[in-house]
């Protein structure tokens, strides 16, 4: 029997509930709709993956839970429960108490993220002295360990931004992300832009540290690759919706939603005969006037009429395992 999403029970281990959030910008050409009613929970100990082409939501969801979208954007519904307090309603002076402190983020640039007139040592002695009252001396103490944590020599304490590395850099964001000893870490893209071989090492060590810190992590990125070494579970957005969601093994062992399905497609595998890598065909569509019904519908080998006019909810269709389409793999 199938069950929708939003009538389950969580568990008590659940560390943090989003439910139908739905977050827009607002720009000359109209309305954006970039995030819409999507949910999720987040247990402790885990990591949760958001996976999907660019532009599909992930990241202002991720940017919506922490409050910090841009001027232009703003929560237009929904519920950000941490620890059953709803961070959608915080006033900024209750958030700053939550940020860094319960909840970071791991931002993709870098060196957009970092200031550049501020050493390395000074900005993560910052943050942890404008979150908890410790002595400078401490907050320093910390830093170092913080820097030797993550793999990066104490020589470098004193560097700024720009005399680091690409890789380098993404490990003082590491460590301050974990500078406040959150209980949930939002990785927003955390190797784009870096070669492959860093990749790898930066990689390794989030999923060191999770693992050693028994932290809860929501890992944004479009790379299923990188999900299925680092993930419990996955959820596919498409449109600024979750079209599918469940464990690791469920989503690449029987993908059911026919985006998930060519998404996995479109990786290369080092298994089998060589082939030659799918491309889905087509677009998105519009967040400005997105379809009244599947936002998959344009470009789905499976639509029928049906598809055009119902979006139908996240409906469980195994142990966990929940998916919008009713078409796809005998769902209908």
């Amino acid at each position: 029997m199938r069950r929708n999403l939003s009538l389950l029970n969580f568990l008590p281990s659940t560390i943090l509930q989003v439910k139908d959030l739905k977050t827009n910008y607002y720009t000359r050409q109209g309305v954006v709709k970039a995030v819409r009613g999507i949910s999720f929970h987040v247990h402790s100990g885990e990591v949760l993956g958001l996976a999907g082409e660019s532009a599909c939501g992930k990241t202002t969801a991720a940017l919506s839970i922490m409050r910090l979208l841009p001027p232009s954007a703003r929560i237009a519904a929904g519920q950000i429960l941490f620890n059953d307090k709803d961070m959608a309603t915080m006033s900024e002076r209750e958030l700053r108490a939550v940020r860094w402190r319960d909840i970071s983020i791991i931002f993709q640039g870098s060196m957009n993220a970092l200031n550049p007139v501020k050493n390395i040592g000074e900005q993560i002695a910052e943050a942890i002295r404008l979150h908890e009252e410790v002595a400078q001396a401490e907050a320093l103490d910390r830093t170092r360990n913080l820097l030797q944590m993550v793999g990066i020599n104490l020589s470098k304490l004193r560097s700024y931004p720009h005399e680091l590395s690409g890789g380098m850099r993404q490990r003082v964001m590491i460590a301050m992300s974990l500078a406040c000893n959150p209980r949930l870490v939002i990785a927003d893209e955390p190797v784009t832009a870096l070669d492959v071989m860093v990749q790898a090492q930066i990689l390794r060590l989030i999923n060191n540290l999770q693992k050693e810190l028994n932290l809860s992590m929501i890992l944004i990125t479009h790379d299923l690759s990188v999900m299925a070494d680092v993930c419990n579970r996955l959820a596919i957005m498409y449109a600024g919706e979750i079209v599918e969601y469940g464990s690791v093994e469920a989503i690449f062992e029987e993908p059911i939603h026919p985006y998930t399905q060519l998404l996995i497609k479109a990786f290369p595998s080092i298994e089998g005969a060589a082939s030659e890598l799918y491309s889905i065909p087509g677009s998105p569509p519009s967040l400005i006037n997105p379809p009244s019904g599947c936002g998959f519908y344009p470009r789905c080998p499976y639509a029928h009429d049906e598809c055009s006019n119902v979006n139908p909810p996240l409906l469980e269709v195994g142990s966990g395992h929940f998916v919008t389409c009713r078409t796809a793999g005998g769902q209908g």
